[in-house]
């Protein structure tokens, strides 16, 4: 997504709640093995950081992917896929397409309670910003130090008459759950496209009320809302079935119905005979044979 264009100059205190309470640059400790990095490195992306969370309102967050291109199946063979690194971004943007479910970031996110979504941006890998330079490092580098950026945007909302706010949200994280068709949140998703609110996304405040009970209070009580929302996990539109599929389905429904009706006939015919042999009785019991003695 596109950044919005209007942005508080400074970082609100629920930004440091998301990224647990610290600066970008001693959120997370290098894995053991990895080389130090040096202070001029640690200054530099400390200025970028804090440039990119004060001023354009994004927040960071980093992880640390060693990406050994193993053959990972066994096969002898180390295909693309082996090679990923488990998430594809658009060239252009640097946004996130698709994290794949069980590669190598998406393991990593599990092991460390990370959570790397499409919409997220690649602020930086191993210290580099150029779009061209980033894209190089994840192709060629085995150890990536990855800073991506979950994007915060502000939401101006004016209650109308007979209207709700039209989101449902959770009561522990307030990340949203649901938004209504004919909402106020709707209605600001129509006019503001680029900073559209998601199912996923989390609210961080409302006019500057992070406390949960507070917030809720502030929304029923107040007649303009000004909330601040960070970027969550989307959830992945149902994919619409092909004319292929649509026809290989159609025949998986017809042959499983001829089943059921042979299945049907077979026991039909079984009962009738049963009580055919229940009709003529018992059979003679016949006597035994002389025995002949030689």
């Amino acid at each position: 997504p596109n950044h919005p264009t209007t942005r508080r100059p400074t970082l609100h205190p629920s930004i440091f709640e998301a990224m647990g309470n610290k600066c970008c640059t001693d959120r997370k400790p290098r894995p053991q093995g990895w080389d130090p990095k040096p202070m001029a490195g640690n200054v530099t992306m400390g200025l970028r950081g804090a440039w990119a969370e004060g001023i354009r309102g994004e927040c960071l967050f980093v992880v640390y992917l060693e990406n050994k291109h193993m053959d990972k199946d066994g096969d002898g063979v180390i295909t693309l896929k082996e090679k990923s690194v488990g998430f594809s971004v658009d060239p252009e943007t640097l946004v996130v397409k698709a994290v794949t479910p069980g590669g190598l970031l998406d393991e990593y996110c599990l092991a460390h309670r990370e959570t790397v979504c499409a919409g997220d941006r690649v602020f930086s890998v191993n210290d580099f910003t150029a779009k061209d330079d980033i894209l190089k490092q994840i192709k060629e580098k085995v150890l990536l130090e990855i800073w991506f950026s979950k994007l915060i945007i502000d939401v101006r909302i004016v209650k109308k008459p007979g209207k709700k706010l039209g989101a449902s949200t959770d009561p522990r994280t307030f990340a949203i759950l649901k938004i209504a068709e004919d909402s106020l949140i709707a209605d600001w998703n129509k006019h503001n496209p680029e900073d559209k609110i998601w199912v996923g996304d989390k609210v961080l405040s409302v006019n500057g009320i992070t406390d949960k009970e507070k917030a809720v209070q502030e929304i029923a009580s107040k007649e303009e809302l000004n909330l601040r929302v960070i970027r969550g996990p989307r959830k992945q539109a149902p994919r619409q079935p092909t004319a292929i599929s649509q026809a290989t389905t159609q025949q998986a429904k017809e042959a499983a119905a001829a089943t059921k009706i042979q299945a049907m006939q077979r026991g039909k015919q079984a009962r009738k005979e049963v009580a055919q042999l229940k009709k003529k009785g018992p059979p003679p019991v016949q006597a035994p044979a002389p025995k002949v003695k030689i």
